[in-house]
């Protein structure tokens, strides 16, 4: 899979937020692809451990599952080893 790149801001669930960094990882839309998820479907749920949400068909389209951020590996401390 192709390593897709993007400028976002990092924001926690406890409120605070670090405008515009660089992220790199897959592109969500990508991954469901690999998965064959129906690509008729309206939300898509994303869970890790105690954490759940939904997506809507428009939010995947530009979700990533970022491995990376500011050219390093995703901490564990802020979702490491990956992050949506």
């Amino acid at each position: 899979m192709d390593v897709d790149r993007i400028t976002a801001d990092f924001a926690c669930l406890e409120g605070w937020c670090v405008p515009g960094l660089h992220w790199e990882g897959v592109a969500l839309k990508t991954l469901l692809q690999h998965a064959y998820a129906d690509p008729t479907a309206d939300w898509v749920q994303v869970s890790a451990g105690p954490f759940s949400t939904c997506l809507s068909r428009e939010q995947v389209e530009k979700a990533l599952i970022a491995l990376r951020v500011g050219g390093e590996p995703l901490a564990h401390v802020h979702g490491g080893p990956f992050r949506l």
